[in-house]
């Protein structure tokens, strides 16, 4: 039986994807893209007859100090920041995957597209780097210890990526979000190195270039908005590129239009892309934490000019943040689903990033979500520069056990519009056992970017350890077949039939068909709960397929019942997979899987049928089973187990999974 996906890798560009992007468009997305053609041609025209960019003056706008690290610095550690800055000095830049590279001397910015020796080539990475992130760690590495050489390195880079990769040339043009939050980090670096004020560090004649190529970028974002089915995280970091353009630099009449067009529809996508209970609906976790920085880089500047920002858009925002303390395990671990990338909207912490730690703190700390205040437990580095929060004006006290217990309670235990669901027990105690059920729709739009054919997948947390998790993203662009591997429905924990997709791949941010899911019911208290849903992604075979999915909770006997349930005609080759984090370690003893994790032990085993195979597999070298994916650009062994078999519908399959204590008894 072959349980492997046999759909084509697509590769983006290639005829047949082209094909599929068409088939998913609404009759005025072709117009529309049509018209950016027309436009880019246009502009290229433009530039080589030697247009040039009308000259700041005086619109009678003040602009907005908004960031507040450059207000009043926080009371950190400079240490990782000069660390950073240093490496920055000698042309070495990270990726977010946590290797380094060299530039050449002198600095050629097109060199970032060459990876590490052994390190994953993709595009993903050279974009991020002409995000310009690591320019905001040369400022705040400067602002902390007024050393000259960051910011002779930060004129240097500046300089040398302003004649190098001169508008529309290059991958640092190619995408209008990557223009929005390149002027975001320019914004925060500008704040922070004081260039407004009488006694600017900045070099005159480049402040003057810097200064040209702001209304550029706002230029082209306003040309190349992202619309119809590509309007998702990258409409709303387009649109946030404008607000701050006009916040920062209100020198022209057309970027103060411009922002006023942005901070009016940013508000209302928003809203559009994010359900009333908090979830995103691009159905990825990390994309949240990416949004969630976008609307609080919003909110900060509104608040700064005294401006009302909609209670609808704040609560939103407080429920994303409460969505995301529900997810979360009582030692803080969340398993992704979704794409992540591993970007980041503010790059104001060298090193590591705790995205969701940080998402709650700043929700807190914008007033957003004062009842997630008791599971904030440390002070947010990030926070303190957002707002200009020091030590000793904002201690952080951390919130007793009761307190702690009390919130994470009132937490909510369903999000019915998001489709995820909780069960378990003891939410927040050390003996917690959380289990998240997915019956959320595949994504957002037409193409559902960011979406993985995941419908009723499930994840699991046993005493803040991870056991049941998602497989990650690890690829974008570079790998086609890594990148269907990890979107496919084999990758997540649910029911693969015939080896194929719930949802038809269509392309490396495409799908063709999407599975629509459908909740039956739910209950969930500590000692017993069930979820029940259904999906039609398999009514697309031959021999259509109905998949039913109950999740059963025992808190007596700590023990969940999944039933996995196919309705339709014919045989039909079944795999249900279990995918282990990494630091689990299973065995098969007589057809019974025995995972142990640190701190956690468990039994897995097949009820019924009886006829079936187990397959167990931990770094396979010729399928992509047993890889897991924590960070974007990496892959690491990890356990997959299958149950297999070839079965006649209809069928009802039943695998219990039973939670020892800590001391090892059922």
């Amino acid at each position: 039986m072959n349980i492997e996906s046999t759909a084509p890798a697509l590769t983006r560009g290639s005829l047949r994807w082209y094909w599929n992007r068409l088939r998913v468009m609404s009759p005025m997305e072709l117009p529309y893209r049509t018209w950016l053609v027309f436009v880019a041609t246009k502009e290229k025209a433009l530039h080589r007859s030697g247009w040039s960019e009308p000259k700041p003056r005086d619109t009678g706008t003040s602009a907005v100090a908004w960031f507040g690290g450059a207000i009043t610095p926080p009371d950190v550690d400079p240490a990782p920041y000069v660390q950073v800055a240093q490496r920055l000095t000698q042309g070495v830049l990270q990726r977010v995957d946590g290797s380094c590279f060299q530039l050449p001397v002198p600095l050629v910015w097109t060199a970032v597209r060459e990876s590490p020796a052994g390190a994953l080539q993709d595009v993903r990475f050279e974009m991020e780097v002409h995000r310009h992130g690591h320019w905001v760690q040369l400022a705040q590495a400067w602002r902390l210890t007024q050393m000259p050489v960051y910011l002779e390195t930060l004129w240097l880079h500046l300089e040398t990526w302003l004649d190098q990769c001169p508008y529309p040339q290059g991958v640092a043009w190619a995408s209008a979000l990557d223009a929005g939050l390149r002027l975001l980090n320019w914004s925060i670096v500008w704040q922070l190195v004081g260039a407004d004020s009488a006694s600017s560090p900045v070099p005159s004649a480049l402040q003057k270039r810097w200064v040209s190529s702001v209304y550029v970028h706002a230029r082209f974002i306003r040309q190349h908005l992202s619309r119809h089915s590509s309007a998702n995280n990258h409409l709303l970091g387009e649109l946030l590129g404008l607000v701050v353009a006009e916040a920062t630099w209100p020198l022209w009449p057309e970027v103060l239009r411009w922002g006023v067009f942005a901070r009016r529809e940013l508000e209302v996508q928003a809203l559009l892309q994010t359900h009333e209970d908090g979830v995103s609906r691009e159905q990825a976790s990390w994309y949240q934490t990416f949004v969630f920085e976008l609307l609080a880089v919003f909110l900060q500047i509104e608040r700064s000019r005294q401006r009302p920002v909609s209670d609808q858009l704040q609560r939103r925002m407080g429920a994303m943040a409460a969505f995301i303390a529900a997810l979360q395990d009582q030692a803080g671990h969340l398993s992704h689903h979704g794409d992540a990338d591993h970007a980041h909207t503010l790059n104001l912490v060298p090193g590591p990033r705790e995205p969701y730690a940080d998402m709650l703190a700043l929700a807190v700390d914008l007033g957003l979500a004062p009842e997630l205040q008791p599971l904030v437990n440390r002070s947010s580095v990030m926070s303190q520069w957002f707002l200009g929060i020091t030590e000793k004006s904002q201690p952080v006290v951390a919130a007793g056990h009761a307190k702690r217990r009390v919130a994470r309670s009132l937490l909510p235990r369903a999000f019915p519009q998001g489709g995820y669901y909780l069960l378990g027990s003891r939410f927040g105690e050390s003996d917690e056992v959380l289990m998240t059920v997915d019956t959320g729709p595949l994504g957002y739009l037409s193409i559902a970017a960011h979406g993985h054919a995941d419908a009723l997948s499930l994840r699991l947390s046993v005493g803040g350890r991870p056991i049941l998790v998602d497989r990650g993203t690890y690829c974008y662009n570079a790998e086609p077949r890594w990148r269907h591997y990890f979107r496919s429905t084999l990758a997540h924990n649910t029911v693969c039939v015939d080896g194929v997709d719930q949802s038809v791949y269509g392309g490396p941010f495409l799908w063709l068909r999407q599975a629509q899911t459908q909740l039956r019911s739910f209950v969930s208290e500590d000692m017993t709960g069930h979820v029940e849903a259904e999906h039609n992604g398999y009514e697309s075979l031959a021999q259509k397929i109905t998949h039913r999915r109950r999740v059963e909770w025992h808190g007596t006997s700590r023990r969940f019942v999944v039933t996995d349930t196919l309705r339709g005609e014919g045989m039909h080759s079944v795999a249900i997979a279990w995918h282990f984090d990494p630091t689990c370690q299973v065995e098969l003893v007589n057809d019974v899987a025995h995972i142990h994790s640190p701190g956690a032990s468990l039994l897995l085993r097949m009820d019924e049928p009886a006829e079936g195979q187990w397959r167990l597999h931990n770094a396979d070298s010729q399928s992509p089973l047993g890889w897991h994916s924590s960070t974007f650009g990496r892959r690491e062994p990890a356990p997959s187990l299958l149950w297999c078999a070839d079965v006649a519908t209809p069928v009802a399959m039943t695998t219990s999974i039973e939670i020892k204590t800590h001391e090892g008894r059922l």
